[in-house]
C-alpha cells in the first residue's frame, strides 16, 4: 500500500485483527490473546487518529475486555473519551492507566491535561510536577505547569517554567506570547483598593 492511504491500510489491518476466526486465537492460548489486545489498540489508535471516534472508543473497549490491565488501551480510551467530550469519563481511564503503571509519564501528562481542562488546577500542577520529576526535557509539560500556574496567580514560578519551556524548544509560539504576558503582570504594581465610605 502506498502512503497516503490510511483509510484503506485501517481495513485491510481490521480484517487481519478482527475478523480472524476465534479458534486460531485460542490456539495462541495467553500469547495471543495478549497480541491481540494490543492489535486492537493500534487500530483504535488510527480510527482515533482519522477522528473515527466512536470507532476508536469500540476497539479500544475490545481490547480492555481481552486485558483488563492494559494501561496503553485505558491511558488512549481517555484520550479519545476527552476529544468526545466525556471529560469525567476520559478522567477515569487515565486514572486507571497511572495506577496500573506509575511511571507511564505519557498517561501521567493527560491526566494533568485533563484535571486542568476540568478546572482542578492544583491537581493539575501536581501531576505536572511528578510528569517533570521524571521528564525534565518535556518542553509541552513545562508550558502546561507554566498556564496552571500563571492562573493561579503563581507567576514568578509560571514565567520559570515559560523560560524552560523556550531553553528546550527555543521560539515556541505559545511559550512566548505566554512569557510577555506573565511579564507584563509581574510588572504592573498592584493596584492598592481603597476601601469604600459606608
Amino acid at each position: 500500500m502506498s502512503i497516503g492511504r490510511t483509510r484503506e491500510a485501517v481495513q485491510a489491518y481490521a480484517q487481519v485483527v478482527i475478523k480472524q476466526p476465534a479458534m486460531e486465537h485460542f490456539r495462541k492460548a495467553t500469547r495471543g490473546a495478549a497480541v491481540r489486545a494490543e492489535a486492537l489498540q493500534n487500530l483504535g489508535n488510527v480510527q482515533a487518529s482519522e477522528r473515527q471516534f466512536a470507532e476508536a472508543r469500540a476497539l479500544l473497549e475490545q481490547a480492555l475486555a481481552i486485558d483488563p490491565d492494559f494501561a496503553d488501551a485505558e491511558n488512549n480510551l481517555g484520550r479519545v473519551l476527552a476529544a468526545e467530550g466525556s471529560l469525567a469519563e476520559a478522567l477515569q481511564h487515565v486514572r486507571r492507566a497511572v495506577s496500573l503503571d506509575g511511571s507511564y509519564t505519557e498517561a501521567r501528562y493527560n491526566l494533568a491535561r485533563l484535571l486542568h481542562a476540568a478546572g482542578d488546577r492544583r491537581s493539575a500542577i501536581s501531576e505536572y510536577g511528578k510528569v517533570l520529576e521524571r521528564r525534565a526535557d518535556m518542553a509541552e509539560a513545562h508550558l502546561s505547569l507554566g498556564v496552571a500556574l500563571a492562573e493561579e496567580g503563581q507567576i514568578p514560578p509560571a514565567i520559570h517554567e515559560f523560560r524552560e519551556t523556550l531553553r528546550l524548544r527555543p521560539g515556541h509560539p505559545e511559550a512566548i506570547r505566554n512569557l510577555q504576558l506573565a511579564q507584563e503582570i509581574e510588572s504592573t504594581p498592584a493596584k492598592s483598593v481603597k476601601p469604600r465610605p459606608r
